[in-house]
């Protein structure tokens, strides 16, 4: 399998489509690891979303799912299955689907999980 995925939705413009995957991965994970989130299973926008690290409040505002990171794996492969299937749920929502995300990495739907599933 990828060592990453790596998830845009379709209004999102490649600017530098030139700079290699991995370099983003190496600054989104650098920027993860000095917020406290060294193993995180999902980075992007400079906030890590680790299943390693429970946060003790929930966030300010949901992950932004325009374009993040995901660590290949099983735990990657079950939250994608989970994300679509909690989608339908939250249409009413004008970001439906960023709201679904962000209702499945509350700490409390997050807590026991590992990157290694």
């Amino acid at each position: 399998g990828y060592g990453w995925l790596w998830w845009i939705d379709c209004d999102v413009a490649l600017l530098a489509p030139h700079v290699p995957m991995e370099v983003l991965i190496t600054e989104h994970a650098a920027a993860a690891a000095r917020l406290g989130g060294a193993e995180a299973l999902m980075i992007g926008a400079y906030e890590p979303w680790g299943w390693m690290k429970v946060h003790n409040e929930e966030p300010s505002h949901p992950v932004n799912t325009g374009s993040f990171f995901l660590r290949g794996g099983a735990a990657s492969a079950e939250l994608l299955r989970q994300w679509a299937a909690a989608c339908p749920s939250v249409r009413s929502h004008p970001l439906w689907e960023q709201q679904a995300l962000h209702n499945l990495l509350r700490p409390e739907m997050v807590r026991g999980r590992t990157t290694d599933a």
